[in-house]
C-alpha cells in the first residue's frame, strides 16, 4: 500500500508539472511576480517609514505617474486639454 501511495504521488507530481509546462507556460513568471508584489505590499505596510518602504512607494509612484503622463499628457499643463494618447481619440 505504501508503494502505491508513493507511486501515485510521483505520477501526480509529474502530471502537474506537465500540465503547467504545456498549458500554462507563464505560470512560473506569474508566480515570481506575485511573490515580488507580496514583498512590496509587506514593505509598504510593515516598513513604511524605513528605506525599503519608501523605496517601494517611490518606485510604484513613478510607474503610475509615467502611465498617467502617457495616457493624459503633461502633468504640469493646466489648460484642461488631454495631450497624451487619449487626445488621439475623436469623439464625434
Amino acid at each position: 500500500m505504501k508503494y502505491l501511495k508513493s507511486k501515485y504521488a510521483q505520477i501526480k507530481a509529474c502530471f502537474i508539472a506537465f500540465v503547467i509546462r504545456r498549458f500554462a507556460p507563464d505560470y512560473e513568471k506569474t508566480k515570481a511576480e506575485n511573490k515580488e508584489l507580496k514583498q512590496d505590499i509587506y514593505n509598504l505596510i510593515r516598513k513604511e517609514n524605513e528605506a525599503e518602504g519608501m523605496t517601494v512607494k517611490m518606485r510604484w509612484k513613478m510607474v503610475f505617474d509615467t502611465e498617467e503622463m502617457i495616457m493624459f499628457g503633461d502633468a504640469t499643463n493646466t489648460d484642461n486639454q488631454i495631450q497624451g494618447l487619449l487626445s488621439q481619440i475623436n469623439s464625434d
